[in-house]
């Protein structure tokens, strides 16, 4: 029985087990994650909600990072857990530890481990980016036993950089929206751990900073970005509404998120409010985006043509989430806000092309906005599995038996909250050398 865990707009994560033949709900256990002090309303902006999980790639651990709006620091907390090796295994259980700590940043909105380990003191290093203040936090756990505290954590803080000086300063009106300059909203480290990339969605860059690979941190909180590629696309933001949105709030094209080629040549930026994926060369050594100055090789809609160029869609607002790289293709999210007239909740797929092209789009039409979703193989089955928000609240479930064919629908598991994460419960093992680890994202039978 497929086993997973959910993070949600509240302050609770969840374990779903699912029906293997049909993708149907079998049960969901929700868990009570982070203290809520002032007793914050679920959901943003000013709410409390659980954004992001994150697996530790050795032990059985999962970190659960929750968000206070500007009102605290965010919060990481600690579960043990047993069970789900093989994701079929129906004793999967979580027990919520006392480990349990401030980020030291606001709205902790994404993280990752580092892929190598530090033999000297056997620690491995996660990166928690800050979406409210544009700081970066690591911290530092032991790869064979679980932590005993969270004590003089985080190990290290960094502050990203002001692309332009002294402009560093909150844009709106309204604090709890936290569109602070800069911003992080996005870390990935090299497969060698010798820099990480952060997306910045408010000042339109990505910063790449040098990383010791033995320890996974950088240098020194003070250090400037060994490269800042500052992101640009002349695509609109679809329909009046989002226009209108984003001229009030002072948005820029907001790049969300940054994945590599599978052969390491190229990346693909995301457009969050400008729903597009542009491609461009990366040296792969040091980090650095179009290092020949060949500029955007490509540039591709996240969204179907028709959608695009439809002269009116209506009171809706659209945007791009999640990208992910699996095998040859590219994957990517969108979340369709309607009032009333057109959107597109949905997964896109390409095929990934030599020259890092993208081609041979299809669509797979989801129940509700797609915030996160996870990829799987099987033997010959790819599982897509996508997490959704209002109005669907469901995990929805699709396969297909090789990369020409397109995923059909197999089942949905209503889960009955708004879904920020999902990712098999699966925990995974490795010795010395960490592949990128997976993210994980009241108990009641369905």
């Amino acid at each position: 029985m497929p086993n997973y865990f959910i993070s949600q707009d509240a302050n609770k994560m969840g374990h779903v087990q699912v029906n293997g033949a049909n993708g149907s709900l079998e049960r969901i256990t929700l868990y009570p994650v982070a203290p809520n002090p002032d007793n914050l309303p679920p959901k943003a902006p000013g709410g409390i909600s659980t954004q992001w999980l994150v697996h530790h790639p050795t032990i059985p651990l999962i970190c659960a990072l929750t968000s206070y709006g500007n009102k605290h620091p965010a919060q990481l907390t600690c579960f043990s857990f047993e069970g789900g090796g093989d994701n079929t295994n129906n004793n999967v259980t979580l027990t919520k530890t006392s480990l349990e700590g401030a980020t030291a940043g606001r709205e902790a909105v994404h993280a990752a481990f580092s892929p190598t380990v530090d033999s000297s003191s056997g620690t491995v290093t996660l990166a928690v980016a800050h979406h409210n203040d544009g700081l970066v936090s690591f911290f530092q756990f032991s790869t064979s036993k679980l932590p005993d505290s969270l004590m003089d954590q985080p190990a290290l803080t960094l502050e990203l950089a002001e692309v332009e000086p002294g402009t560093q300063k909150t844009l709106a009106t309204n604090r709890d929206l936290g569109l602070s300059i800069p911003s992080s909203h996005f870390v990935q480290y090299a497969s060698t751990g010798e820099y990480i990339w952060i997306v910045d969605p408010n000042q339109s860059v990505v910063f790449t900073y040098a990383v010791d690979p033995k320890t996974g941190l950088p240098a020194s909180p003070t250090e400037k970005p060994t490269f800042t590629f500052q992101c640009k696309t002349d695509a609109p933001s679809l329909g009046w509404f989002s226009g209108l949105v984003g001229k009030v709030m002072g948005l820029g094209c907001r790049p969300r998120r940054i994945a590599t080629s599978p052969n390491g040549e190229y990346v693909f930026l995301s457009y969050e409010t400008r729903n597009v994926i542009q491609v461009y060369h990366v040296n792969a050594k040091t980090g650095q985006i179009d290092p020949d100055n060949k500029g955007c090789l490509q540039e591709v809609s996240t969204l179907e043509y028709t959608l695009v160029h439809q002269p009116l869609i209506g009171f809706s607002f659209q945007a791009s989430a999640e990208l992910v790289v699996f095998q040859n293709s590219l994957y990517v999210s969108n979340q369709g806000v309607v009032l009333f007239g057109r959107g597109e909740n949905s997964i896109r797929v390409y095929g990934i092309l030599d020259g890092g092209r993208l081609a041979n789009p299809h669509t797979v039409n989801c129940a509700g906005p797609v915030r996160h979703f996870c990829v799987s193989q099987e033997g010959t089955v790819e599982t897509l599995v996508a997490g959704t928000g209002k109005p669907g609240q469901a995990l929805q479930t699709f396969t297909r038996s090789s990369p020409s064919e397109k995923y059909q629908l197999v089942g949905t598991a209503d889960v009955g909250v708004n879904v920020f994460c999902v990712l098999p419960a699966a925990a995974k093992k490795s010795d010395t050398s960490i592949a990128q680890p997976e993210l994980m994202g009241d108990s009641s039978d369905a």
